[in-house]
């Protein structure tokens, strides 16, 4: 099965909406939002691997939100050399056994209200929720066009107990625009995108670090901590760049870039060819959705039922608010301390032993 396989209904679903979008519609916005979503799919953003450009694109987009950067730097902080020795058994779900145990997960770890969603949408959406056995840049992707009540899940197959994992982390998605959807998730708040996401990813790990995969979950969740916490590490030293610029709006545009290349002509040319390489800022929205998910997984084990009514809290913050708004909102929830982070670090350590 090729990637992209719903490219067929994508074509379909366009044609629709820009029949619709024609007509007399009290749909007019909404129409237009979901547009603009399937035209995301077909057009891929051109990256200028120029170290100049890369760090005046970085600049202008992550300066809009640095009040992120403080909970990363914090998170960059923590150690990441420790290195278990685990001995883990491979492992390589069929297909089936990746639903059944998807099932058991959400059944089992979540609620109620949580679990018939979950079956709701797999229900709904069965046809259009596929496990791919190719090797691609990135483990999966999910997309939702809100006007049809649509979801589309792909999980890119790596043959590992990560592959469940990943699962876990797409229907998360799933169920946060299932739940609460505007387009602005996309715009404005695109850098809390992955934070419901991946909560279900490492609770995943944590309910079958209970079963007979116990070393395959604590191992998934290890490379998913510590490697954040690499990320992070990388983020920061970005950020150090960036405040080195302190560039300010009525200066000319110009003037900026003059700024950047000055900077970036003394950067030696190791550091140069590795930000080139790693490109942080694909993980700038990933690393502060570890802060918030770990905090969650941190009431989550203090009380199951109070950490799933703040995550529906979270789910359902309004939308339409900016960034900084939706910030302060998860603030109020007391979910951006890196508390949770090293509580999970010292598990994992714990656990190693």
């Amino acid at each position: 099965m090729e990637k992209f396989w719903y490219k067929h209904e994508l074509i379909y679903y366009e044609k629709v909406l820009n029949r619709l979008l024609n007509d007399t519609s009290s749909d007019y916005n909404r129409i237009k939002d979901n547009l603009e979503i399937i035209k995301q799919i077909w057009e891929k953003e051109k990256v200028n691997l120029d170290i100049e450009n890369i760090l005046l694109k970085d600049y202008l987009d992550l300066s809009k939100t640095k009040f992120l950067w403080k909970p990363i730097e914090e998170s960059a902080r923590l150690d990441s050399s420790f290195i278990p020795n685990l001995k883990v058994k491979e492992i390589d779900f069929t297909n089936k056994e990746l639903f059944e145990l998807i099932h058991d997960f959400f059944k089992n770890a979540t609620n109620k209200e949580i679990y018939e969603l979950f079956l709701k949408i797999y229900n709904q959406n069965k046809k259009s929720i596929h496990i791919i056995d190719k090797d691609y840049s990135y483990p999966g992707d999910t997309l939702y066009i809100d006007y049809f009540n649509k979801t589309y899940i792909q999980v890119y197959k790596d043959h590992t107990f990560e592959d469940l994992t990943t699962l876990a982390h797409e229907f998360g998605h799933a169920i946060q625009f299932n739940s609460n959807y505007n387009i602005n998730y996309f715009k404005d708040l695109n850098v809390y995108l992955e934070i419901v996401s991946i909560f279900f990813e490492l609770l995943c790990c944590e309910y079958f670090y209970k079963s007979e995969f116990k070393l395959n979950a604590l191992a998934s969740e290890y490379s998913a901590i510590y490697d954040n916490i690499e990320s992070c590490k990388d983020l920061k030293e970005e950020f150090k760049i960036f405040r080195k610029i302190n560039y300010l709006e009525h200066e000319n545009k110009n003037d900026l870039k003059n700024k950047i290349s000055k900077i970036a002509s003394t950067l030696p040319i190791e550091y140069t060819k590795y930000f080139i390489d790693i490109l942080p800022r694909d993980y700038y929205i990933y690393s502060f959705a570890f802060v918030v998910a770990s905090n969650l997984i941190k009431l989550y084990k203090k009380d199951r039922d109070f950490a799933l009514q703040v995550l529906k809290e979270l789910i359902n913050i309004d939308l339409k608010v900016n960034a900084y708004k939706y910030y302060q909102e998860l603030e109020n929830l007391d979910l951006v301390t890196t508390d949770g982070l090293k509580n999970l670090t010292r598990n994992i350590k714990r656990r190693c032993k």
